[in-house]
């Protein structure tokens, strides 16, 4: 699994159950409000869409739901990161230096000290 889908599935995860708590609550039809949890300009339009009186408040909360879900969805791909650094070093053998060829120190002796 790559760090990249396993972050888009915690953001997605995170985003749209927040998103549908926002704007669930408004009346807002089932079409429009599924589209909304797909994406933050989806979500944004259909904010944008709502009373003026009710924009400032559910805006804060799409928003608060766009930076959980990506503050979250970075910190697994972070872990997977670490994790595949560790398991690298773990398990890809060792480097080890080549020997240096003798004719190759006599003629370019100079440049390699």
């Amino acid at each position: 699994m790559s760090s990249k889908v396993a972050s888009g599935s915690v953001f997605s995860s995170i985003f749209g159950p927040q998103v549908n708590t926002a704007l669930a609550h408004l009346g807002m039809a089932a079409g429009p409000l599924a589209t909304a949890q797909r994406s933050m300009q989806a979500a944004t339009f259909a904010v944008a869409r709502l009373p003026v009186s009710l924009r400032p408040a559910t805006s804060a909360s799409v928003t608060r739901a766009f930076m959980d879900g990506l503050h979250r969805g970075r910190l697994v791909a972070a872990l997977v990161a670490v994790l595949v650094a560790v398991l690298a070093l773990r398990f890809l053998p060792e480097r080890r230096a080549a020997p240096v060829q003798s004719g190759l120190r006599e003629q370019f002796g100079a440049l390699l000290a």
